[in-house]
């Protein structure tokens, strides 16, 4: 026997797709960042691995394309808006850890000296905070 949907039972389904497409966007651009960011330290620990393995599973799930371009972008807005922190980044450990939240999530590179804060909102922009002394 076949359920019957209600127009309520549709729209409820719809919102739990938008909902975990946003989710699928916030997560795969957390990903980008921790990657690429993570790139330029002399050594980057994410302190959480069932968290980044998580995350990598949503970026895995992108098409080559949309990951080449975000990642590009990412790079491009992190080395414009922090070229001359760059050759201190490479000396310094960053342990990595992430916040998630609904309408926003952060990802936090922690040095000891400074911290990074990269926010990602749900429509997958993102913006960089620096905090010197953390």
């Amino acid at each position: 026997m076949s359920k019957a949907y209600t127009e309520v039972d549709l729209f409820k389904e719809a919102e739990v797709m938008e909902a975990e497409r946003v989710n699928s966007i916030q997560m795969q651009m957390m990903y980008i960042i921790y990657m690429i960011v993570g790139s330029y330290f002399q050594s980057c620990k994410c302190a959480n691995q069932v968290r980044e393995t998580n995350l990598f599973l949503y970026y895995q799930d992108m098409r080559q394309g949309d990951q080449i371009s975000k990642e590009s972008k990412v790079e491009r807005e992190f080395v414009h808006g922090y070229h001359g922190y760059l050759e201190t980044f490479a000396e310094l450990a960053a342990e990595v850890h992430f916040e998630f939240g609904e309408k926003e999530s952060k990802v936090f590179f922690e040095t000891g000296l400074e911290e990074i804060v990269a926010t990602v909102r749900a429509d997958g922009t993102f913006s960089f905070d620096i905090n010197e002394d953390s």
